[in-house]
């Protein structure tokens, strides 16, 4: 279980954890075995067969926090008596009092224990093992997933190819379906709703949202003084995804009208309309996700909100070139805005895309590896990276290996430089007798950029090494970009239309560089792979040039990397996008600085 990106709230609930007595908390690494998984799914099975066991914080040890939400933490964690190791998810009491969410952390809850005791679960829909609350806290201890979830696996690879895209659709309908017969509406399917195990399947989470249909009622069995004492209310009127909405009027029999204050890329219009939330709900979510495993965006995008929703809402979107035609037809069938036309679960489950699922024995099949993969564009083939059977580093034996050199005639060329620029190797080793004449020629060329180059201003008095434009691709979509290669080292990308700074590809030890032809070369970070495309066919220039920045720069990247990830400033030092004006601002702040110094 984990939760979605935090939002702001009020203090440090990490800090609200450690003073409490009740938790054995020890926020060191753990490594979970198999053994300790299998305990944890045979206690979930007997949750199923005998009910929630009573339980309270000092049953667990706690370990590293794994997520954390607007209203919450989630711990892994192990119970002490049987070794079973889950996801634990702490609420703090007060601040859902102050927020007035209890009554939906009150739904979220029972809305779980039935799905798991009454309806005896299913392997793709996360389950509760049993929840408790002290004084100050409410607890649900809940299923561990180690694998992410689709959202940060998307991130990373950025789109996936149509067998993988088949597999996650066909498990997250399975596990829709499951619901559904259950008379529960998810109501915020997501990519990061949809965790990823560590077998490979898929698990539907976070119920925050979740509301029951066709009438069915469940009983509230609150967090009260008398050891949750039970009462019986409606389900109706349960808050929308995320908090994304704010009711106006949370009065029982009176017209309810939403507001939205976050973001809705996968919202549907019958939300948006504050019509009748059934089942077709989560059809339009799930239309939604694999648009995005195929094309490598969300349907739906803006520059803002307001038409952000107002293209959700008019049905704005289009597919891609290369977008297969039979997913297309699929997509047409769901992202429509009558609900009652929306193509069902049952359609679904039938059509030719899937004919090949065998649906009673889904949970038995192989899960696809998830790969590196450029889908076919610019009139070139598609790519997986075979990045596992290559070394890091591009050297002859690499190339040789990747483009059939001759070890004779060796490389055809080497890394271009900017116009004006020596062409010479910025980085040969020189007698300290020329330091100061290479000094002296540094600073000229800096000179010379400084006055001649339109991009200068974005590095940081830095000399550039190798420039050119890119097509940066996620997915069937791609944006030029202006590339620069400087001294530091910086890889940064440039939208130059605006004369902004996109973002910065970081420096880690272990980036790796894999050349694919001429044109396409992939470059693999810990968190993402940028697949780059060179209209002028010169990939492996650009494949080169950053391998030697890397080799040159190996000790200031470790050192930085290890920095970074000490102190939790990595975010902060790459990716940060900045116009030229905030890049001004801060050039003329420095000078001022050293000005007066």
């Amino acid at each position: 279980y984990t939760d979605d990106t935090p939002n702001s709230h009020d203090g440090s609930q990490a800090d609200h954890l450690r003073e409490s007595s009740n938790m054995k908390l020890d926020l060191t690494p753990t490594t979970v075995t198999e053994h300790s998984l299998m305990c944890a799914q045979d206690l979930i099975d007997q949750t199923i067969r005998m009910g929630c066991p009573k339980r309270n914080a000092n049953d667990f040890m706690f370990f590293q926090n794994i997520g954390e939400g607007s209203y919450s933490q989630v711990f892994r964690c192990r119970e002490v008596d049987t070794d079973g190791v889950f996801a634990i998810k702490v609420l703090q009491k007060a601040h859902l009092e102050r927020h007035q969410k209890m009554e939906a952390i009150v739904r979220e809850k029972n809305i779980l224990t039935y799905i798991t005791q009454e309806c005896g679960g299913h392997p793709f829909v996360s389950q509760i093992y049993t929840h408790f609350h002290d004084q100050a806290r409410i607890y649900f201890v809940m299923s561990l997933v180690e694998g992410g979830d689709l959202g940060e696996s998307l991130c990373h690879f950025g789109s996936f190819d149509l067998l993988t895209t088949k597999f996650f659709a066909s498990e997250i309908l399975s596990g829709l379906q499951f619901l559904h017969d259950h008379k529960i509406v998810h109501r915020d399917m997501k990519p990061e709703n949809v965790l990823i195990q560590r077998n490979g399947h898929i698990m539907i989470a976070d119920f925050g949202s979740a509301q029951t249909i066709d009438g069915l009622v469940l009983s509230q069995e609150g967090f009260t003084e008398e050891n949750q004492a039970s009462s019986r209310s409606s389900d109706s009127g349960s808050p929308p995804p995320n908090q994304r909405f704010y009711s106006d009027d949370e009065e029982e029999n009176t017209a309810r009208r939403t507001t939205f204050v976050g973001t809705a890329l996968y919202v549907s219009p019958e939300m948006l309309a504050d019509g009748d939330v059934g089942v077709q709900t989560d059809i339009w979510g799930l239309g939604c996700i694999m648009f995005q495993c195929l094309a490598g965006q969300p349907p739906f995008r803006a520059v803002n909100q307001y038409h952000l929703l107002k293209r959700i809402q008019e049905l704005d979107f289009s597919f891609p070139e290369g977008f297969p035609e039979i997913v297309e037809e699929i997509i047409g069938r769901i992202l429509v805005a009558n609900p009652k036309t929306r193509i069902t679960s049952a359609e679904l489950m039938a059509h030719p895309f899937f004919e090949d699922v065998d649906w009673k024995n889904i949970a038995n099949a192989k899960p696809p590896v998830l790969h590196a993969y450029c889908p076919a564009t610019f009139g070139e083939p598609e790519y997986y990276s075979n990045i596992d059977s290559v070394e890091p580093g591009l050297d002859e034996r690499a190339l040789y290996r990747l483009m059939h050199l001759s070890h004779e005639t060796g490389s055809a060329s080497q890394p271009s430089t900017p116009s004006g620029m020596e062409q010479r190797d910025p980085f040969a080793p020189r007698a300290d007798s020329s330091a100061e004449k290479a000094r002296a020629a540094r600073a000229r060329k800096l000179d010379e950029q400084r006055v001649n180059n339109p991009f200068h201003i974005f590095t940081g008095n830095m000399l550039i090494l190798k420039q050119g434009y890119l097509e940066k691709k996620r997915g069937l979509f791609a944006r030029r970009r202006m590339f620069l290669l400087t001294e530091g080292p910086h890889l940064l990308y440039i939208d130059v239309p605006n004369l902004v700074l996109k973002g910065e590809i970081p420096w880690t030890p272990c980036m790796q560089v894999e050349f694919k032809n001429s044109g396409t070369f992939f470059i693999h970070t810990p968190n993402r792979v940028y697949y780059l495309f060179d209209l002028e066919k010169k990939a492996e220039e650009w494949c080169k040039a950053i391998e030697d920045v890397r080799k040159r720069y190996a000790k200031t990247i470790e050192s930085t990397f290890n920095d970074a990830m000490r102190d939790g400033t990595f975010g902060s030092i790459y990716g940060k996008k900045k116009s030229r004006k905030e890049m001004l601002r801060e050039q003329k702040a420095l000078r001022r600085k050293q000005e007066k110094e």
